[in-house]
């Protein structure tokens, strides 16, 4: 349900008006509350049986065991992440609304598959270690923390469509890119906290594992 309330807050209302209307920086915090907050909730909150009876069905099986697997997740989440940024691409979401609406899907769902690997409920034929998930966490933050310094630090704006948006709250085009950009950055630290989280927990697992020799 926290999922869910998500969305609609990210969809919906001042967050919705704001970033398709003003603001870069308000469509930055909109898109990471769909891929940082979003997701971890909506799996965390799913059921494992409810996740295994639907990925039983052949077809999705066999898309789950090469996509929700670490290698398929990276360049999947990162692929769309990326190619909805480009600016020409982004622009056009801005003033197509349909399209708009397939970058949001395409979001949502390549970020709950990026976070699948890390939270599951995954069937046992999907799990990984503790080790590849830490590896896989840590290469996850890497690209958007790259496309967040390319955003903060470009001298022109990247977005054309807010250069002629009405102005409010007196913030500058490259101003609110820059704040934009740097929330994306900084979001990433949110995999060095899972990192630290899974890589705890698996240290504790192992210490606490009869030691081989003392038996």
């Amino acid at each position: 349900m926290a999922g869910l309330a998500t969305i609609y807050i990210s969809l919906n209302g001042p967050i919705h008006d704001l970033s398709e209307n003003y603001l870069f920086s308000v469509h930055m915090l909109q898109h990471l509350l769909l891929i940082i907050v979003m997701p971890p909730l909506i799996l965390i909150g799913t059921p494992k049986w409810l996740v295994g009876s639907f990925l039983n069905r052949s077809t999705l099986k066999y898309l789950a065991k090469y996509s929700a697997r670490p290698i398929g997740a990276f360049i999947v989440f990162n692929g769309v992440l990326i190619g909805w940024h480009i600016p020409a691409l982004y622009n056009i979401t801005l003033v197509n609304h349909n399209i708009h609406i397939l970058e949001h899907l395409t979001l949502m769902l390549a970020s709950i598959l990026m976070w699948a690997p890390i939270l599951g409920p995954l069937p046992d034929w999907l799990s990984q270690n503790s080790g590849i998930k830490c590896l896989y966490v840590f290469c996850i933050s890497l690209p958007m923390g790259f496309l967040g310094a390319i955003i903060t630090f470009s001298n022109d704006v990247l977005y054309k469509f807010y250069l002629t948006s009405p102005k409010i709250w007196n913030i500058s085009p490259i101003v609110d890119q820059q704040i934009g950009g740097i929330a994306m950055k900084t979001s990433a630290a949110v995999f060095l906290f899972a990192f630290i989280t899974i890589f705890f927990k698996w240290f504790r697992r192992h210490e606490k594992m009869p030691d081989e020799n003392s038996i």
